[in-house]
């Protein structure tokens, strides 16, 4: 079990490097902001034997999850790391960026304990674009079970 004292860490560690991705993408430095982005997400997962590249989505949520509850702050800030880092690199892993950030986005924006992002629709909107249906539907059934 995650403690509520571990979850603000991450938080507060996780939009740190969100930041500094941003700072970095901004200057130009965009290799720089890929390669924060994925320690920062692995750093998530230290404890399993995957990258975090590799998780299924049900693994990617069993890190955010705490006495049974989605941590909807985290869940935006990762998600927020997944659409940066699809936005700065075109690559193979995209697709499963997608549809963690969207399963991410979707499950954060039903709690009632974060704040709703303004830009998560539009987010959500264009990283559903390039998912095929089967995609979609499979993003659905993991919603559905943590719902």
């Amino acid at each position: 079990m995650i403690s509520q004292d571990y979850i603000l860490r991450q938080i507060d560690k996780f939009f740190k490097a969100l930041s500094k991705v941003l700072r970095h993408k901004d200057a130009g430095d965009i290799r720089e902001s890929i390669d924060l982005i994925d320690t920062s997400l692995d750093d998530l997962v230290y404890s399993s034997d995957k990258a975090f590249k590799d998780l299924s989505l049900d693994e990617t949520l069993f890190h955010l999850i705490s006495n049974e509850v989605f941590n909807a702050e985290l869940g935006y800030i990762i998600a927020d790391l997944l659409y940066e880092r699809i936005m700065l690199h075109k690559c193979e892993s995209n697709m499963r960026y997608s549809m963690q950030a969207v399963v991410l986005y979707k499950l954060a924006m039903q709690s009632n304990t974060a704040a709703f992002q303004i830009d998560a629709l539009d987010k959500i909107h264009a990283l559903e674009q390039n998912l095929p249906n089967s995609s979609k539907v499979q993003i659905d059934i993991v919603i559905n079970k943590y719902l």
